[in-house]
């Protein structure tokens, strides 16, 4: 419905992505939360490679990020785990 009223793209929950893996669209997925950081915010967290792999195209990864003493370095530990 998003697409037919002229939205270019869906927020879904990365567990969501297969569901919508057809659709010609960008892909947002929120809550990703990668290995090596813990909280319960999210219901329906995805690991940013799991979310690659299965057709987002931008992931929302805030917290890791934002509340990591060192956020370069988080980052970056993120993105590697992007590409696996």
């Amino acid at each position: 419905m998003a697409l037919d009223r002229g939205c270019h793209g869906i927020i879904l929950p990365g567990t969501a992505l297969d569901v919508v893996q057809d659709l010609q669209t960008i892909k947002v997925v929120p809550g990703v939360r990668p290995t090596w950081y813990q909280d319960t915010r999210h219901e329906e967290e995805i690991e940013p490679r799991i979310a690659v792999e299965q057709g987002a195209d931008c992931l929302v990864c805030g917290s890791p990020i934002m509340k990591a003493t060192n956020k370069i370095a988080a980052l970056k530990r993120v993105l590697s785990e992007m590409i696996g």
